[in-house]
């Protein structure tokens, strides 16, 4: 799994550049950024260890050349156990040669030093705690602070207890790929500690070859150190100066740390004119996304005051793993990424969904054939999917490991630069908001901000405050670009082929992003009543045709990202913006001489606030459609290149034809209805998986199993049992429900599909296929059709469920 998550995003430099990147640094007061946010390179730092070195050149050559370092009895023997001991051995003896050099500068020194008292162990056993409900792993060796042989460490010590946590583990391998493989499962793991660090540091030895490795895992993938013998003066040398480097920490941000936050306390801005930030506390983990590559997206509910510190272990949890095992769908995007969204903020399950298993890490295992670049092998729908690109991993594990620990003592604090996007002109507040942090690619780091920005008031949207960079300081933003290769140098310089032999067209460039919203909400599958989630999916749609008028195409319908308010908010009145003649369309349409029939969009427009009248929509809302990490700006979509590696979405949510090209590698352009399709399958899917009235028929079990590896099965099914209503009775309350509602919206949404096939493809064969002029205004057209007879569908049937009962809820 890990292999394939960071693929070949794979980085190695020279010993003394690995140091430089570890140490505590300065930003150069030179360094002028030449686009707004830019990350500054590791050459723009002052690196505190290279000045020490500088001083210290002759005292290192004595120290790397002692008899504590070049005596060690290494062992003759193809077995790893034996190395322990002597590695353990030559590391502590580092350990004490980079305390010298520091010493000699200024005796005191060590004291304002966080790895004062660092030592290394044999550790050799099962952690206290486990990685996504996988057994433990027990890394070979392991450094810390104070460590002592038989210490039992924790990546995540829980609260209540004065427990030590793994800082540096290390591990020892024959073969250097399952060498490497073993430590991402590490560095997963310090990442799970401690969400906000932006690198875990994991040492590797291969004994067959005597060399040790630094490794510097980042979102972006890994960066490793060239290898350094143990045996030879120049390796020595290599890793004294790294150890040296991690000697001299002294502040949170020389351990990765930002002073954004710590994992229980976030330093949000006061104002859209002021720079100043005020500490507010995490009340709820509402999603946390593990990984060591990709956006590891969090998503928090913030108030002022710290919570109880004797439930904080049950705060910490995201709710998204809380009541147990949660599947986690598969997104497909161009990049490779391991962000396991198709669950966001405040998804809650009880039932473990069905899936294959891997023994090794818990995870989805695959049916499909050889994982192209940039992906990672996921169990997808078969009848629809074969050779897509999934980039995420699914599960059925509760998520055991969580972030109880503060990354850092002490209060938090930060200031936002004026690049920030703002939605909100007076104090933010303090309470009752939700904070988002994710790890977006530099070309993506606003999609997000940018439609949020745009639909702050819209009706069925997150109601944005702001979004900014993370920084460390000023014009130095929070990003993994000191890892990686300079931007004016080949790639095929530092590329690494440990995983894979392809160099990558380009590095994973990411920074740290953060949201505030207004809205808090969990998934449509813990919908008490029938009537609480059509309402919460139509005022989503509402808030997804909003946000399409105002130019941003999700591309990412889920169910993460369709969400129920458990509380109605008060929202923006649903508008629609006055609908232009469109004479020209039309005349376009009637040359191309089209069998079916298109309304114009006033037409469509009436229909919608017609239909929003009689489904009672008010400024209460009670469902929202968020994130916008993969969303499009449509003011340059028609400009750019749509191949079927510029597609996304989550597979189990995605529209068929979208799926097809995919699998067939054909180019597509993804439009609204592909979007109205997936808001189908959400349905669907939040109609089989309800918390509180999952039913127990051999009819519901198998489409409960079908919507997961044979989709397009599911529909004809539901349509069965519209039309045999003995069966139907035999069923649960929200399948009786909502089976006839499925069934007239699947044959809605399918006439749409086809419809537009038809549309675009008399288009291409016209010679006007991805002419902006026709496909903008053809697709607000289709965008408002959907929308409209989504909604034809849900004012007939929603009288119905006004009578329907609550679901079995819990006491």
């Amino acid at each position: 799994m890990m292999r394939g998550e960071i693929f070949n995003q794979t980085w190695q430099f020279p010993a003394e550049v690995v140091a430089r990147m570890l140490s505590p640094k300065t930003l150069s007061s030179a360094w002028t950024p030449s686009v707004p946010d830019e990350a500054p390179g590791l050459d723009d730092y002052s690196c505190e260890v290279s000045s020490v070195l500088s001083r210290a050149e002759a005292s290192l050559d004595t120290h790397c050349n002692s008899a504590s370092l070049k005596n060690i009895q290494w062992p003759n023997t193809s077995q790893e156990r034996p190395f322990y001991e002597p590695l353990a051995k030559f590391l502590n003896a580092c350990v004490a040669a980079c305390k010298g050099i520091i010493q000699e500068e200024s005796p005191h020194a060590l004291e304002d030093l966080f790895h004062r008292d660092l030592a290394f162990i044999v550790f050799d056993r099962p952690t206290k705690d486990s990685i996504d409900g996988a057994p433990a792993v027990k890394p070979d060796l392991a450094g810390g602070n104070g460590y002592c042989a038989g210490d039992d460490l924790w990546w995540s010590p829980p609260a209540a207890e004065k427990e030590q946590q793994m800082d540096i583990p290390t591990e020892v391998k024959l073969d250097l790929v399952d060498l490497i493989r073993q430590c991402c499962t590490y560095g997963r793991a310090l990442f799970s500690a401690c969400p906000s660090r932006a690198f875990a540091l994991v040492l590797a030895f291969c004994h067959k070859t005597a060399e040790l490795r630094f490794l510097i895992f980042h979102r972006g993938g890994l960066t490793a150190s060239t290898p350094c013998s143990v045996k030879d003066a120049a390796g020595r040398k290599g890793i004294v100066q790294m150890l040296l480097s991690v000697l001299l920490w002294k502040e949170p941000r020389d351990r990765g740390f930002p002073p954004f936050c710590n994992e229980q306390a976030y330093a949000i801005p006061q104002s859209p004119d002021s720079p100043d930030s005020s500490m507010v506390h995490v009340r709820q983990v509402l999603y946390f996304a593990n990984c060591v590559r990709g956006r590891a997206t969090r998503v928090c509910s913030l108030g002022i005051l710290a919570p109880d510190g004797d439930d904080l272990e049950r705060r910490m949890l995201p709710l998204s793993q809380a009541g147990g095992g949660v599947r986690r769908s598969t997104r497909l995007t161009t990049q490779a990424s391991t962000e396991k969204a198709s669950q966001k903020p405040g998804y809650r399950s009880n039932k473990k969904l069905p899936s294959k298993q891997n023994s090794e890490a818990g995870q989805t295992s695959s049916a499909l054939g050889a994982v192209p670049e940039g992906a990672v092998q996921e169990t997808v729908p078969k009848d629809e999917v074969p050779g897509a690109r999934p980039e995420e991993t699914g599960t059925t594990v509760p998520f055991k490991l969580v972030p109880r620990c503060v990354s850092f003592a002490g209060s938090v604090g930060h200031q936002v630069s004026s690049t920030a996007r703002w939605s909100y002109t007076s104090n933010v507040p303090r309470k009752d908001i939700i904070c988002k942090t994710s790890w977006q690619e530099e070309g993506r780091k606003w999609n997000e901000a940018d439609m949020l920005k745009a639909t702050s008031d819209c009706f069925g949207t997150a109601q944005h405050i702001c979004s900014f960079v993370v920084s460390f300081g000023e014009n130095d933003p929070v990003s993994n670009s000191i890892y990686l290769p300079p931007r004016d140098k080949p790639l095929a310089e530092y590329f690494w082929d440990i995983f894979d032999r392809r160099i990558p067209a380009k590095v994973d460039r990411r920074y740290f992003m953060a949201t505030l919203t207004g809205v808090e909400g969990d998934s449509l599958t813990n919908a008490r009543s029938s009537l609480e989630l059509c309402d919460a999916i139509v005022h989503a749609t509402l808030g997804w045709l909003g946000t399409f008028l105002r130019g941003y195409l999700q591309r990412d319908i889920s169910t993460g990202n369709v969400l129920r308010v458990p509380t109605p908010r008060e929202m923006p009145p649903f508008e629609l913006p006055r609908m232009d003649d469109e004479a020209s369309l039309e005349a376009k349409l009637a040359r191309l001489s089209l069998a079916d029939t298109v309304e114009s969009s006033e037409a469509y427009a009436k229909k919608i606030m017609d239909a929003v009248e009689a489904l009672k929509v008010t400024t209460k809302g009670k469902g929202f459609m968020t994130d916008g990490d993969l969303s499009a700006n449509m003011s340059t979509y028609f400009t750019q290149t749509h191949s079927s590696q510029a597609i996304s979405g989550t597979a189990e949510f995605m529209s068929a034809r979208a799926l097809r090209a995919i699998r067939d590698q054909d180019d597509y352009l993804q439009t609204p209805v592909d979007d109205i399709a997936s808001l189908y399958w959400v349905g669907q899917w939040s109609v089989l998986f309800n918390e509180h009235s999952q039913g127990d028929s051999m009819k519901e079990k198998s489409m409960r199993s079908d919507v997961i590896s044979y989709r397009a099965k599911v529909p004809q099914d539901i349509q069965s049992l519209n039309d045999r209503q003995t069966q139907l009775l035999s069923t649960s309350t929200i399948c009786q429900d909502w089976v006839p509602i499925l069934s007239d919206w699947y044959e809605s949404v399918a006439k749409l599909e086809s419809i537009w096939a038809r549309t675009y493809d008399s288009l291409v064969m016209s010679g006007k296929g991805r002419n902006e002029d026709i496909l903008r205004p053809l697709f607000n057209r289709f965008a408002l059709r959907g929308v409209a007879e989504m909604l034809e569908v849900m004012t007939s049937h929603r009288p119905r469920l006004e009578s329907s009962q609550l679901f079995n809820l819990p006491s």
